[in-house]
């Protein structure tokens, strides 16, 4: 998480801060590294394009499960997807 997000932050522009808030405890998964890099810089880079000003928030958290989960979540204060586009 912490390499996406340093990926990402030569992006953001000015007035927009990037937050990692995954807790330094979070469970070890098995995955695979390179494609959720992809996934994480495509979510970030697409919050980085409709965010002009505020934060862009990585979260992660481990979901009580059989089979280990992780949830990821990014939330920006962008300007949304328009309900007609819904």
């Amino acid at each position: 998480c912490q390499s996406a997000c340093d990926t990402m932050a030569t992006l953001l522009k000015r007035g927009v801060r990037l937050l990692n808030e995954v807790p330094s405890d979070l469970p070890t998964i098995q995955a695979d590294s390179s494609r959720l890099f992809q996934v994480l810089v495509s979510l970030i880079g697409n919050a980085v394009k409709f965010t002009a000003h505020g934060h862009i928030k990585l979260s992660a958290r481990a979901v009580d499960t059989p089979d280990k989960t992780i949830e990821l979540e990014v939330t920006d204060t962008g300007s949304g997807i328009p309900a007609d586009r819904l």
